[in-house]
């Protein structure tokens, strides 16, 4: 399993992150050129088979590894966002909830608004977490 995940998975999250790009570019009216960010690498996506399948018995493992694998498809989508509106003079960020009611501080986050500077402050992707279906919104300028 471990050898075929990324071969499943990253076609998915290169569609996400494709997506994810024309969505950006859509967003505005400037010049601005969108770039790609680079995808996880096959062996880091194999680390997290690991770690699910490690996680107990077979049913935890591959909740578990259900959990990592829609983390990784928003993550590539959402970095994609960040890391254009990173770029982009002027952009500013803000957490948009689309949970299912189970996370309370993601909704708290999101009432905010674009308030943030950054997408660190906004909590970029490494601060979601498993099952979280937020993303950071973004205002061009």
């Amino acid at each position: 399993m471990q050898e075929e995940y990324p071969v499943l998975l990253l076609p998915v999250m290169e569609t996400a992150s494709d997506w994810a790009a024309l969505t950006y570019e859509e967003m505005g009216d400037s010049d601005y050129e969108v770039e790609k960010p680079k995808l996880p690498t096959a062996g880091a996506l194999q680390i997290s088979v690991r770690w699910a399948l490690s996680g107990g018995n077979s049913e935890t493992g591959l909740s578990m590894l259900l959990g990592n694998t829609q983390r990784s498809v928003y993550s590539a989508a959402r970095d994609t966002f960040v890391h254009n509106a990173s770029r982009e003079q002027g952009a500013r960020f803000g957490r948009e909830y689309n949970g299912d009611g189970k996370c309370d501080f993601c909704p708290m986050l999101a009432s905010r608004g674009a308030v943030y500077l950054t997408a660190e402050s906004a909590g970029e992707s490494t601060q979601f977490h498993d099952n979280c279906h937020c993303t950071i919104s973004i205002e061009r300028p």
